[in-house]
């Protein structure tokens, strides 16, 4: 038999406690907490029938695949008939095979061959156990008695990374471990163990690295994210110091974060112009944090079916992988709709922490270009605890950016009057030099496709950065004058058509 963890143990323990005294039990967990393990041990214990899902897919075999109910049903029968204890292991692999999401003729016939199961253990005084991931019908869930599966906790880690990877991993400090992801299950820790059993380099830091880039599960492939680091960010120093200092160091150093009792902030706002550089640093983030980072960005639509889905899954998997990040990119756009009353409130519960501690481990990081979009309350009574602003370039970070944009010109224009070329961009963002730059570069690259002569870059630069206040002092103008058209509509004015009513 697989060893049992202390919690395990604990569980299978009270069960059997308590088995003479009912007929129908619940045994309840998410995946991976070892429930399988428990029902082998508690068969084990006690005797009887076991039932996987392979038993009802080979008795289903050329029977009818619209009455599924019917086979569970002489399945179970069969069993009580012939043991006095009966085990059944993922109920909710056959609940789900007759999902009313799908085209199952006999949707909700399920209740009532669970009634018939639940009647049948019960007249023959016989005692039946239903392991699942999810909750049984009703007419059973009622007359059960429940058991549930708690998360693991640190003698858990230590008993069943014992059991992986034996003696050497008494060299690992497991309240670290702990610390750093204490919601890992038994697959994850058997496969960590088994890849140190081939290496057999044990340490607790290799083990915490192991976990950050291979069981740690983020929503963002970072292969498929530039490769931004803090050090490359100019102009943002306060903005870095304050994310190293109450983001990335309670999250990374657990031995100050343990020593001062330090938590990451539970909401953190980053607000600046566009092209300031907010979505850069969330990427610096992403990379920094790599499985502890989590992003809600444009590919998240506000407004369509699988909105609050997504959302909702997001918060799943930074709880299960806490302490983390939660980066929420431009969030004036997604409540600019004041529709999205759901996002507002779940955001509120999270930084109250209403929902479990694991809440308190999960930060909430918001950017915005508008604060007048965000609702008030989430900004007030300490939600969003660290404010942070991004600014548009200094003089001086301007000319280091252009010095780095600029660093791979050909020879032949190559050299030009930085400290002028900073001047002339004041006002610019770091976003507005690099178009500017690539704009000067394809006015120069044009001279040379034409046959004309090649000026100075400084002078394509000027051209680019002169074109560019143009447009922007029209973009303005427009921009001031739909303002206007919008205050003086008459109340009877229809929005949504553009007529008068």
């Amino acid at each position: 038999m697989p060893t049992l963890s202390p919690s395990q143990q604990t569980v299978c323990d009270s069960l059997q406690a308590v088995w003479s005294y009912h007929n129908l039990f619940q045994l309840w967990s998410y995946s991976g907490l070892g429930r399988t393990t428990m029902v082998a041990e508690l068969h084990h214990r006690l005797g009887g029938i076991r039932l996987g899902i392979q038993d009802f897919v080979s008795a289903q075999i050329g029977r009818d695949p619209t009455a599924i109910e019917d086979t569970i049903y002489c399945v179970v029968r069969d069993a009580l008939q012939a043991a006095d204890h009966v085990f059944v292991d993922d109920w909710h692999l056959l609940a789900d095979s007759m999902s009313p999401c799908g085209h199952y003729p006999r949707a909700g016939y399920l209740e009532a061959v669970g009634a018939a199961i639940a009647a049948l253990a019960t007249a023959s005084r016989k005692r039946l156990l239903i392991a699942s991931e999810s909750g049984l019908p009703q007419s059973m869930n009622s007359q059960c008695f429940p058991q549930g599966i708690g998360e693991f906790d640190v003698d858990d880690y230590r008993h069943l990374c014992h059991a992986y990877g034996g003696d050497a991993t008494g060299t690992l400090d497991f309240e670290q471990l702990y610390r750093f992801a204490p919601r890992l299950n038994a697959y994850q820790l058997r496969e960590v163990c088994d890849h140190f059993v081939r290496t057999d380099v044990w340490s607790t830091d290799s083990f915490i690295d192991y976990l950050r880039e291979r069981q740690l599960v983020s929503n963002v492939r970072l292969a498929e994210v530039a490769p931004v680091r803090f050090e490359d960010l100019i102009g943002v120093d306060d903005v870095i110091e304050g994310l190293l200092k109450h983001i990335v160091m309670p999250l990374e150093n657990d031995t100050l974060a343990q020593q001062f009792d330090l938590k990451p902030k539970r909401g953190v706002l980053l607000l600046g112009p566009p092209g300031t550089g907010k979505t850069t640093i969330g990427k610096a983030l992403a990379h920094r944090l790599r499985g502890k980072f989590f992003l809600i960005d444009g590919t998240v639509i506000s407004g369509t079916d699988r909105f609050y889905h997504q959302i909702h899954s997001i918060f799943q998997l930074a709880r299960d992988n806490a302490p983390s990040v939660i980066f929420i990119d431009d969030s004036d756009v997604i409540f600019e709709n004041q529709q999205e009353h759901g996002l507002y409130r779940y955001l509120l519960t999270m930084l109250d922490g209403l929902e479990g501690q694991s809440n308190g481990r999960v930060c909430v990081m918001l950017t915005a270009m508008e604060l007048q979009h965000i609702p008030p309350a989430l900004m007030r009574s300490g939600r969003v605890e660290l404010w942070l602003e991004t600014r548009y370039p200094s003089t001086a970070a301007r000319v280091e950016l252009l010095q780095r944009l600029t660093a791979s010109l050909p020879a032949e224009i190559a050299g030009f009057d930085l400290d002028s070329a900073a001047l002339a961009t004041d006002g610019c963002s770091g976003a507005d030099l690099k178009r500017l730059v690539n704009d000067a570069k394809t006015l120069c690259a044009w001279d040379k496709f034409q046959g004309h002569e090649i000026q100075p870059f400084s002078a394509y630069l000027l051209q680019a950065v002169s074109s560019f206040h143009e447009k922007r002092a029209e973009y303005h103008a427009a921009e001031n004058r739909g303002r206007k058209q919008r205050a003086n509509r008459p109340a009877w004015f229809d929005v949504a058509t553009g007529k008068d009513n």
